[in-house]
Parts: C-alpha cells; structure tokens; sequence
C-alpha cells in the first residue's frame, strides 16, 4: 500500500481507517496525479471514497501534505492550510493494553467490576477464546451470521459501513472468537494494525450480561496484543452517547479529536 507506505516513512500519525486490511476491505482507491504546486508529475498520493478524499494527500516530491477541497478526516498534529474550514467528525480513543493488566485504583472501579461479572454469571461454563482456525464445531459460518443480524438489528439507523463490517466479521485476517463447551458462539473480538497502533476494528457479541466488558477485557489482556507493545486505537463513538460513556470508563490514555476539512 503505497500511501500507508509514506505515511510511515514520513512519521505521520496514522488515523483509524489507515491499515492496509481496511482499505481492501472498504475498496478505497489509491491515486497518484500531478499537482500544480508539485515539481514532478504524478506525485501527489491520495485516498478516495464516494467523492472524498479520505485523508490529507501526500506529495513525494516535497514530502508534504496536500489538502483537497474536501478531506473526510485528518491526522493528529497536522493542519489545514488557510482558506478552510473544520468540522468534527468523531473522537479517536487511544489505550495502552498494559493497563488492562492492572486496572489498578478508584478509576478502575467500574470497568474492574463489571468485565468479571460475564464469566462469575455462568460459573459452570467453559469458554474458549481462539482463533476461528481452532474452533472445533461445525457451522460457525452460521454463528457469525447470528451475530451479524443481531448487530445490524441493533443499530437505530442505516448503517453505511454494513458491507465492511460483514467482511472483517467473515474474513478478517485477525480474529479471536468466545464460545462454550457446546460451540455456542457468544462475540468476536476484530483488529488490524499499522506501523504505529493496532486497531480495535469490530466486537460483534450477544447483548446482555456484561459480556461487551467481559470482551473488551479479553482482547486488551490477549498475549498476542501485548506482545506487540503497541498502542490501541479504538476508533470513535459515532454521536453514541452509550458508547462514549462506556469507553470512557475504559480510561483511555487520551482521546483525539477528529475533524473534517473542507475548502471554503
């Protein structure tokens, strides 16, 4: 991914919707023009999606940002030129798993209490959290789909990006599924990464039950995450005041945020 690539090689903060997995899975465009401005021809990088420019483009030649007229979402740390205006398009909330092995102190307190509750409600089960590779029943295809239905059935609106989330769901190349003795899928657990975080892409499960916690617990504290000593974007809210709040008691090590740029 050429555009992922510079945004590497120049040390720029990628957002949530940089990963080489997502722009496959959401079919962005990756074009390379020209640009009054530039030396060269055929310079100037760019990410499009349904008449956006999905992010700040990026001249090789100069090794600047290029601002279009319309940029869906920016980068932290960097700033449109003059003559544009700014609109908020969602939060960006950033963690650091190792927390989540402590969860020490009165901050804690909530989310400490209630990722336990899942587990202590069904004292008689025995859960697995793996790979769907290790998943050792039949039919799990069909327990995604489960899944599926109840998340969009959940949603008050029309959700855009269905097409996508069924993608990583079914296919994401990083996924850890929960089930019990009898193969009863109960979440999924979904990221992808860049050069700088991982990020926590989708967690499909059952509602109820404190299991949202119990999930979010499971991913922080998995070997394979910590292992990695990145930090964890967890993407925004999307106007959710329940999302907010519940991610807010996660104890985000700082949250951004994000805005769209338009020209005036």
């Amino acid at each position: 991914m050429i555009y992922l690539d510079w945004l590497e090689k120049l040390h720029i903060t990628p957002n949530f919707w940089c990963s080489e997995e997502y722009f496959e899975k959401a079919e962005l465009l990756q074009n390379r023009t020209g640009h009054k401005g530039s030396p060269n021809p055929g310079t100037i990088l760019s990410v499009a999606n349904e008449g956006w420019t999905m992010f700040p483009a990026i001249d090789t030649a100069t090794r600047q940002l290029v601002w279009f007229d319309k940029t869906w979402s920016d980068f932290s740390g960097c700033f449109s030129p003059q003559g544009y205006s700014k609109t908020f398009l969602d939060y960006a909330y950033i963690y650091d798993p190792v927390n989540f092995t402590r969860m020490e102190g009165g901050d804690w307190a909530v989310f400490r209490k209630n990722c336990r509750k899942f587990s202590k409600r069904f004292p008689d089960f025995k859960f697995t959290y793996s790979t769907p590779e290790d998943y050792p029943f039949e039919d799990l295809d069909g327990w995604l789909y489960q899944l599926f239905q109840n998340w969009l059935l959940s949603k008050d609106e029309e959700v855009k990006d269905d097409k996508v989330a069924e993608a990583f769901l079914t296919q994401g190349r990083n996924r850890k599924i929960l089930w019990d003795h009898d193969g009863f899928v109960w979440g999924v657990n979904i990221w992808d990464e860049n050069w700088e975080y991982i990020n926590f892409r989708f967690c499909f499960c059952r509602p109820g039950d404190f299991l949202s916690e119990y999930m979010r617990w499971l991913f922080y504290t998995d070997p394979l995450i910590l292992n990695k000593k990145k930090l964890v974007n967890d993407g925004g809210v999307l106007d959710n005041l329940n999302l907010k709040n519940f991610k807010d008691k996660l104890n985000p090590l700082f949250v951004r945020d994000v805005f769209s740029w338009r020209k005036i």
